[in-house]
């Protein structure tokens, strides 16, 4: 996605679906669970470093996803290239489909 195109949707993750995000902490991987498909495509997913925020990019919108990720979870995140992204059957508890999105560490105060 180009900057131009860059488009802030108002509605966040948390506020179209339930969604959480946990990390190991054996292992520091990263993984995303939600509760409905996806809008659209997902592109990559951006981490804020400075505020600690995350943002879903898809081709044509940056969405946010609504609360800023823990301080314990930082080390986590700067160390990781990619993060696992699973729907999830929230009735039955099963996981649906999933793949790994590329992780970019972005910073809003440099």
């Amino acid at each position: 996605m180009s900057d131009q195109t860059k488009l802030l949707n108002k509605e966040t993750l948390i506020e179209e679906m339930d969604i959480d995000v946990y990390s190991s902490k054996r292992t520091g991987e990263i993984s995303v669970f939600h509760g409905k498909p996806l809008r659209k495509p997902l592109e990559y997913v951006e981490f804020d470093k400075d505020t600690y925020e995350l943002f879903f990019i898809y081709s044509d919108e940056k969405q946010e996803f609504g609360v800023p990720m823990k301080d314990t979870m930082l080390e986590h995140f700067l160390n990781s290239e990619k993060l696992g992204v699973f729907h999830l059957d929230l009735d039955n508890n099963k996981v649906l489909g999933g793949f790994f999105a590329e992780l970019r560490i972005i910073s809003t105060r440099t």
